[in-house]
């Protein structure tokens, strides 16, 4: 909850003339005293965009035809969730990557956190844990739950309110395939980030060949995702590295089946599959044969990075 007239602290700036002079007026306004630029609070997340009005017609549009991808809850209970073998491989993961690279108590952004997917993971491996996405309807919906987030708010990735090299650790998880400039995202994400901090990307895999094939087979999946970046790990690495980042260290997680459908035989083929993810020993079986077989066709990158070092 916002305290009436306190301000928001050190860590949060003011879009328009870049001081951090944010304080919070009432439940539905925060003005930036300094410049006089009012940002509305709406269902108690702060709204910290120039144009609220063109931010949201912007997404309306984006959306289009694409709704459900948009609004669908993202946090899946167990019990539904044919991944959760999977997510649990892909936790692991990650709480390996972060107690080697990062370390315990680090106050961790998770930038574009959605509903709050990997809120109760980072809880686990981080300090203070800070959320924001440009979508107000999963921003409303991570700040509910249990383990709420420290501080939460609404931003634009290219125009973060943050001060210069204000971040420990950025979590930027299943986020740069959406974005049509990622070179702009990650050129704000090296703003912001200290010149020691670590940057934590997952990204799908989506640029190699045997993913490609689930796009040829069924374009139509092209129409229901807003995916616009189809990396590998050689293409994000030279991104990265034109973008002033170095990759200390890459892992790959997730092998199973490129296409799925709704048609007699995908149709039953994607049924099958979903039945099957839900076996512990089907995942492990397709871990092992895609690790021996296809060992760079799977389905996500989990990337460490940090910034170059100028000397």
């Amino acid at each position: 909850m916002l305290s009436t007239n306190s301000p928001l602290g050190q860590d949060r700036i003011c879009i328009h003339c870049l001081h951090p002079d944010l304080h919070v007026l009432s439940d539905t306004e925060i003005v930036c005293r300094s410049c006089n630029k009012e940002y509305p609070i709406i269902e108690g997340v702060p709204v910290l965009v120039d144009d609220f009005s063109e931010h949201q017609k912007y997404l309306v549009d984006s959306m289009a035809g694409r709704e459900d991808w948009y609004e669908s809850e993202q946090v899946v209970p167990p019990e539904q969730n044919s991944w959760l073998h999977t997510n649990r491989m892909m936790a692991a993961l990650l709480a390996d990557l972060y107690k080697k690279h990062v370390g315990p108590g680090k106050e961790i952004l998770d930038l574009g956190c959605g509903d709050g997917r990997n809120r109760e993971f980072l809880k686990t491996v981080g300090g203070r844990i800070v959320g924001t996405d440009y979508n107000l309807l999963r921003v409303a919906r991570a700040s509910n739950g249990a383990d709420q987030y420290d501080s939460l708010f609404m931003s634009n990735l290219l125009s973060l309110p943050l001060p210069d090299r204000s971040c420990q650790v950025i979590h930027f998880d299943q986020v740069l395939e959406h974005i049509p400039a990622p070179e702009k995202a990650l050129a704000s994400i090296h703003r912001v980030l200290r010149d020691d901090g670590v940057l934590m990307l997952g990204i799908p895999n989506e640029g190699c060949w045997y993913h490609q094939l689930k796009f040829k087979i069924k374009p139509s999946l092209l129409n229901k995702t807003d995916h616009v970046n189809f990396f590998t790990s050689k293409s994000i690495t030279a991104l990265l590295a034109d973008c002033g980042f170095d990759v200390i260290e890459t892992r790959r997680i997730g092998w199973g089946l490129p296409v799925m459908g709704n048609g007699p035989l995908l149709g039953s083929i994607t049924k099958l599959d979903s039945a099957f993810r839900r076996h512990v020993w089907y995942n492990k079986t397709w871990e092992l044969c895609g690790r021996t077989l296809l060992p760079n066709q799977n389905f996500l990158l989990y990337i460490v990075a940090k910034k170059i070092r100028m000397h």
